[in-house]
């Protein structure tokens, strides 16, 4: 039978009614979805499947670029190839690193301006790659011998977070949960870690071998891993935090016969060329995965489609019930590695038609890339974003992101918007986009006024993680695009030592320039001023965070539109999965020469609700330091001394004890 009579017939007699444990599924019925042919529907699904694999091999062919003459620039680079000595040089399989915080031109979807990011794009076809990273201290200026905070994360061509390095522990994500301790307490020696595919020919010789330690494995069920660093920059410190990034190093190794394992050159090695890489026979200059490429004039989906069955080739679909199900409705319209793409698949005009239809179907979807689609409700809300009914500012990411099991639309939402998502114990991020009245952010106006606000943030935050950091991004007006706050979108960031304010937090600069914490007011609050205008000198307990000046910085719009993005790393949750005795900030617009807003204006006067008073006399005091070492240990069953929420009481509950000594707040 013809290959085209055979797909149509396999169109027509699988439906596409959703399994139980396909709920997306649900999600993308009409109104969201409006196709009335199978192909259509496939089409639809295909983006909404693939979007996020394209993704992946889209960022690592920008990453991985062609090696120099001499091998060693390691500077990670976010556009331009290097003069190629030989095309088979690639900079797979090495470790690289951003050598200044991020801008608004920067390789890194949505950056964080207190951090490094050391990235390494690994093919593990050939064997292990060894991963070195030094004793994570700083070794010179006014930083010299302190710990460095950082983290490693490990993510697969599904985007998946699937294992983590750092202070608090090692291991696969879920595994480890770390908790607010004493920074000193964490582990900061250097490591090293062998990172293998799983089905890689001769992994279990490797395993078995006796080689490396067992607790040095880091096993991936897929050959391709993407590996993301963190180094936190303090207080603008950035020399030594280079040198710790510089130390980073990776060896890849390869089996040979009776001599175990040899060290692979990389002057010489190849790897399957990723087909969205230039110089690979891909066409990423014509077919990136950006909404702003897939809604470009002249794309065409088969086309993307095409490029998507060739990525298949070398990243194949897991094998389980939800991939299974997808992998058969791919099939079905020719994305099958096996026949090369949808073109080769024998449809007809109309078919590929209704393929094409289905898929801009769901890039226009407002949720993926910001188009039209006002008749459809579906939004974060849907896919378990949530926040405090009193919190309307804040999108509260769900625990499903950086582990997405079976939420296909919630991956490709991510993916847009930050590709590479950490898991939420590691780096959880509510993001804001509205003030507490809930209208939109806007700095400037049409008509050119500017408007300020408040933030106010509870600083009990600092009892619960190891640290913090709000970052500003400028939009356009459909908040689809977000980018880091740079000179470009805002001149007047610009303050005297040449820094110039994109973030505040534990590890920031006030706009004072001292270093330290923030201020912090009387009342448990820190009060940030979001504006494109800075604080007056008088105000020296308000800390500012620029936004942007002037509009149109990115759209063409004629507002100048903002979101406020809250990093929030190594954090204690409750049960209900929000940081354990703490509430999100609110952000309340400020009236022309009103009086700046104290702690109470949005905490109430009993911010923190004196969680500390274990005995509930008012008083935080020797009642309860004695309360507390009374059930001192471990706590499986609920104990009020457990502050942080760890099922022990310990040092963190003894610290918080201290921290609150005294009377508590008046009701």
């Amino acid at each position: 039978m013809p290959r085209k009579s055979t797909i149509v017939a396999t169109i027509a007699s699988v439906p596409l009614s959703a399994p139980a444990w396909a709920q997306d599924y649900l999600l993308l019925e009409p109104p969201c979805n409006e196709c009335t042919s199978a192909e259509c529907d496939r089409g639809f699904l295909a983006y909404v499947y693939l979007s996020p694999l394209m993704d992946f091999f889209a960022k690592q062919a920008d990453q991985v670029k062609f090696e120099d003459s001499s091998g060693t620039d390691r500077e990670l680079v976010a556009t331009g190839v290097r003069d190629i000595p030989d095309p088979r040089h690639y900079f797979q399989n090495q470790i690289f690193y951003l050598t200044e915080p991020a801008d608004c031109d920067n390789p890194v979807v949505r950056p964080n301006t207190d951090s490094l990011y050391v990235v390494g794009q690994f093919d593990l076809t050939k064997g292990p790659v060894s991963i070195s990273i030094p004793e994570m201290k700083y070794g010179s200026g006014s930083l010299d011998g302190s710990h460095a905070l950082f983290s490693v994360q490990f993510v697969d061509p599904w985007t998946n977070s699937f294992f983590h390095l750092g202070p608090w522990g090692d291991g696969t994500t879920g595994s480890v949960s770390p908790v607010p301790v004493d920074i000193s307490s964490g582990d900061f020696s250097a490591r090293t870690r062998h990172l293998y595919w799983t089905g890689w020919d001769n992994a279990d010789e490797f395993v078995a071998s006796g080689k490396v330690d067992p607790a040095e494995l880091i096993p991936c069920d897929d050959r391709w891993v993407w590996m993301l660093g963190r180094v936190a920059i303090p207080f603008g410190e950035l020399d030594p935090t280079l040198e710790i990034c510089d130390a980073f190093a990776s060896t890849s190794w390869t089996w040979a016969p009776r001599q175990g394992f040899e060290m692979i050159d990389l002057r010489t090695a190849t790897w399957d060329c990723n087909p969205l890489a230039e110089g690979c026979d891909g066409r990423l200059a014509d077919y990136g995965t950006e909404c702003t490429d897939v809604t470009a004039p002249g794309f065409d989906p088969i086309e993307y489609l095409d490029l998507a069955a060739k990525t298949l080739e070398i990243a194949s679909i897991p094998d389980d019930l939800l991939n299974n199900w997808y992998r058969d409705l791919l099939r079905d319209i020719g994305v099958d590695p096996e026949i090369g793409g949808p073109s080769n698949a024998g449809l007809d005009a109309f078919q590929l038609e209704e393929i094409r239809a289905g898929f801009r179907r769901a890039v226009s979807l407002d949720l993926l890339c910001g188009g039209d689609s006002s008749a459809c409700e579906l939004g974060r809300t849907s896919l378990g974003y949530a926040g405090d009914e009193d919190d309307v500012e804040w999108d509260v990411p769900p625990a499903a992101v950086g582990d997405f099991g079976d939420q296909m639309l919630l991956r490709a939402y991510v993916a847009q918007i930050g590709l590479g998502a950490d898991s939420q114990t590691y780096e959880y991020y509510p993001n804001a986009t509205r003030d507490a009245s809930g209208e939109g952010l806007v700095s400037v106006e049409k008509d050119g006024s500017t408007n300020s606000y408040i933030l106010i943030m509870d600083d009990s935050i600092d009892d619960y993680c190891s640290s913090w950091s709000l970052t500003m991004y400028v939009t356009d007006a459909e908040a689809s695009t977000a980018r880091i706050l740079c000179e470009d979108y805002n001149q007047s960031c610009e303050i005297p030592d040449g820094d110039c304010i994109t973030a505040i937090g534990t590890l920031k600069r006030n706009w004072q320039g001292g270093q330290g914490m923030l201020s912090s007011g009387e009342g448990g609050c820190y009060r940030i001023l979001v504006s494109p205008d800075p604080p007056d000198a008088s105000e020296t307990d308000i800390d500012w965070l620029p936004s942007p000046d002037a509009a149109g910085q990115i759209a063409g719009e004629s507002e100048a539109r903002f979101q406020v993005t809250l990093r929030v790393f190594n954090a204690a949750f409750d049960e209900q999965g929000t940081i354990f005795g703490w509430t999100l900030p609110c952000i309340t617009p400020l009236e022309p020469d009103a009086d700046l807003p104290d702690c109470a204006s949005c905490l109430g006067e009993t911010a923190r609700d004196c969680l500390a008073d274990l005995t509930g006399d008012g008083i935080v005091g020797s009642n309860d330091l004695a309360a507390l070492l009374a059930t001192w240990g471990d706590c499986p069953v609920e104990c009020p001394a457990d502050l942080d929420g760890d099922d022990i009481v310990g040092a963190a509950d003894l610290a918080r004890i201290l921290g609150h000594w005294g009377a508590c707040p008046a009701p």
